[in-house]
This record gives C-alpha cells, structure tokens and sequence, in this order.
C-alpha cells in the first residue's frame, strides 16, 4: 500500500508489470500482493520528473505502508512501515498437531 504526501500525482512501477496510481495530498492506493523479493528498482513517475523507487525486501507474509513525502536531491523520499510482521514460523511445526487430530 501507498501513500503519496506529494503535492502532484504520482506513477509507480514496482516492476516491470505492476503498475500503480495515486492521487495527491496523502491518497492511498490500495493493498498489492507481491511476492518475496528485493525490490529496488522501482520508477516513480510525478510531474517534476521520474525518480527511482528502493522499497528494499518484502518478506512472506507481511503487510507495509509505504509513505512517499517529498522530493529532493532527485529523489523522492519515501518511509517504508511494517503494519503485520514477517511470518517466522516453519511450517513443520504444524505436523504434531495433524498427527494428533488424525489419531483421534
């Protein structure tokens, strides 16, 4: 999710397929499903020019807010928050309780 605190319109390129719109003067877009990866070679598109967007690792399971406040030096600035935390438990650990629903 995004928020621009711009006052112009922005364009996002997260990568090379998803694109995102927001309006201006703090307008959310809505909640995208990515996968895990880095992602640091995102575009930001405004009226003032188009800028490179580093969002970093977006790990399994987590949801961030990602706030673009202003631009300067040629980039935009933007503020990444963690809203749910990474999921950090295996998988595996799942295994003793089917085995205890599947014997009784």
């Amino acid at each position: 999710r995004f928020i621009n605190g711009l006052s112009q319109d922005v364009n996002l390129t997260i990568d090379s397929k998803r694109f995102i719109a927001v309006q201006k003067n703090y307008s959310a877009s809505e909640y995208s499903l990515l996968q895990r990866d880095k992602y640091n070679n995102g575009k930001c598109l405004t009226e003032t020019g188009e800028f490179t967007l580093e969002l970093g690792l977006l790990d399994f399971g987590a949801s961030y807010t990602i706030v673009i406040t202003n631009v300067s030096g040629g980039a935009v600035k933007t503020w990444k928050s963690e809203d749910i935390k990474a999921n950090n438990v295996h998988m595996a650990w799942q295994l003793p309780q089917y085995l205890l629903i599947s014997a009784g």
